[in-house]
């Protein structure tokens, strides 16, 4: 899915992931009582929505989310995805063994 048509003679400056990255501004009409229920951060709900809707739909992957809300661990996008109703079903396999590392050091953690 093209993000931005550029004529066949042009020379794109940036590709279509890093477009998709570019930091945008977006007005959104939200209705009053749904505000309130975002205790006055709804900029910050409208982009976890999009990011949650993003890797639903592969846009971006588990580890993208992380690393653009500065998250220090797998869990924490998890938790973000679960919130918005998105389950972690498409580890890469990089992903996978990373969950793996996290788990065995938790686990030498309690044992030592």
């Amino acid at each position: 899915m093209a993000l931005i048509s550029l004529p066949s003679t042009a020379t794109p400056m940036y590709s279509e992931r890093e477009v998709m990255l570019m930091e945008i501004a977006v007005q959104v009409k939200i209705p009053s009582e749904q505000l309130e229920a975002t205790n006055g951060d709804a900029s910050r709900l409208v982009f976890e929505r999009f990011l949650a809707e993003a890797y639903r739909t592969e846009q971006l992957s588990h580890a993208e989310i992380g690393r653009i809300l500065g998250f220090q661990t797998p869990m924490q996008v998890d938790e973000l995805l679960k919130t918005h109703g998105v389950y972690n079903v498409n580890y890469t396999q990089e992903e996978l063994e990373r969950e793996a590392e996290t788990s065995r050091y938790l686990a030498s953690l309690r044992t030592s």
